[in-house]
């Protein structure tokens, strides 16, 4: 059993994470954190195979919170997950002795083979990322798992629909705050739950942060 703690600030966001990873018989989760320095605290107690942590947090962000990992865990694999593209703050988190790094928009059966992967031993980086680091980090090609992004794309008016639906309103708010009949407002979410393969406002909701649309 592969044993897993999960850092993100998000708890809408943490919660779902962890119904999905647990999908898996042979994943579980053992902890969750808000920030980087809770997170150091709760593998301190749990040992940990695999982090899965968020880089942008408050208090302390997730290149703070894997350098405090690594002080005492130099074994537990410490993927950085996050929504930024960011090549400061993947160079910095790979600095402090992260494991991989991914994005949040990974697809979940992505995901679960990365925790799996890192487990195993592998870096995981994804490829366009591992293009710009692997000379200055040394990271043989072999040990890099490559990871598939969402070629998804929302229209702006489906965004504001989308973001909305995070903040908790009905579709009556939603038509109200954009100025569209309520019709039209119930048209964009079923084409959203079509679109995006998902069963409900809940997912929807877990689709947007994944995505940094909120």
């Amino acid at each position: 059993m592969i044993k897993v703690v999960l850092v993100d600030d998000q708890e809408i966001f943490l919660n779902a994470l962890k119904i999905m990873i647990e999908s898996d018989d042979e994943i579980v989760v053992a902890g969750t954190a808000k920030n980087g320095y809770e997170g150091a605290e709760i593998c301190r107690r749990l040992d940990p195979d695999v982090i899965l942590m968020d880089i942008m947090m408050p208090i302390y962000d997730g290149v703070k919170g894997v350098e405090l990992i690594k002080e005492f865990n130099s074994k537990a694999k410490v993927i950085m997950l996050t929504t930024l593209d960011d090549d400061a703050h993947v160079y910095q988190s790979l600095k402090k002795g992260a494991d991989g790094y991914v994005l949040k928009n990974t697809g979940d059966k992505e995901l679960i083979k990365v925790i799996k992967a890192a487990a195993a031993g592998f870096s995981i980086i994804q490829q366009k990322i591992f293009e710009q680091y692997k000379e200055k980090q040394h990271i043989p090609e072999k040990y890099i798992l490559k990871t598939e992004e969402s070629n998804i794309k929302l229209t702006e008016r489906e965004k504001e629909v989308l973001s909305l639906i995070v903040d908790g309103m009905s579709n009556r708010d939603i038509a109200a705050k954009l100025f569209l009949v309520e019709g039209r407002v119930k048209n964009i979410v079923s084409s959203l739950l079509s679109k995006l393969d998902v069963v409900d406002r809940t997912q929807l909701a877990v689709y947007a942060i994944k995505h940094n649309i909120v």
